[in-house]
Parts: C-alpha cells; sequence; structure tokens
C-alpha cells in the first residue's frame, strides 16, 4: 500500500510525496512547485531536502519557472 506525505515549505503545502516501494515521487500542490513534478527521491527526507532547497533557490532569483 502507497504511503503518502505533505512536503510544507514556510507553513505552506508545496505538495506530496507518495511511496511506493522503490523510492518517493513527488507531486506539486501549488506554483513554483510544478517545476519538480513527478520528481522522484530515494527517502521521504531527501525529497523535504530537495524541495526546501528548490524553493530557497527560486527565492533568490536562481531558478525560473
Amino acid at each position: 500500500m502507497p504511503n503518502a506525505r505533505i512536503i510544507e515549505v514556510e507553513g505552506e503545502d508545496a505538495g506530496i510525496i507518495v511511496g511506493d516501494g522503490h523510492g518517493f515521487q513527488f507531486f506539486a500542490a501549488m506554483r513554483p512547485y510544478y517545476a519538480l513534478e513527478g520528481a522522484r527521491f530515494g527517502s521521504s527526507g531527501d525529497a523535504q531536502k530537495a524541495v526546501n532547497r528548490f524553493a530557497s533557490e527560486h527565492r533568490s532569483g536562481q531558478v525560473r519557472d
């Protein structure tokens, strides 16, 4: 049975990750996280770190939609 977790960034829901036994897949809940739609991660912690890093880079202007 898959498990799902909400990924939050600064109190906002960025998306969810769904575990399938082979890792976790990200599904965006809002812009700008659409750029990460479908990304796969080895663990829920890896997903959270990647989304946080993406948000930080996006805020600093290093990533464009």
